[in-house]
């Protein structure tokens, strides 16, 4: 009965990390404070998504959040090579509702 949504991006740890990361995110209803927002579940990680987390898309499902799309027409070889840097944002210089 809660809204829900998809989320993909990365997720930041000590070692080289290269793989998209997925989790969940639901939109809580407000509290006893007045305050509601969406709260993101890791279930991989079995975790509270949190600064690790580094969200790219969201949406209903997969397709609709996936990080790469597109159609390739033709024989050949092909790779793909991605390079993600991540550093902790600076609260200062951030955009007010970049973390939505």
């Amino acid at each position: 009965g809660l809204p829900a949504r998809y989320v993909s991006g990365y997720l930041a740890t000590d070692a080289e990390h290269v793989a998209s990361h997925a989790w969940a995110e639901v939109l809580l209803p407000a509290g006893e404070d007045g305050a509601a927002g969406w709260l993101g579940y890791d279930v991989s990680n079995q975790c509270l998504a949190n600064g690790r987390h580094v969200k790219l898309a969201i949406g209903a499902d997969y397709l609709d959040a996936c990080p790469v799309r597109g159609v390739r027409l033709g024989g050949g070889l092909e790779t793909l090579h991605a390079l993600v840097q991540v550093r902790p944002r600076d609260a200062a210089t951030a955009a007010p509702g970049a973390d939505q």
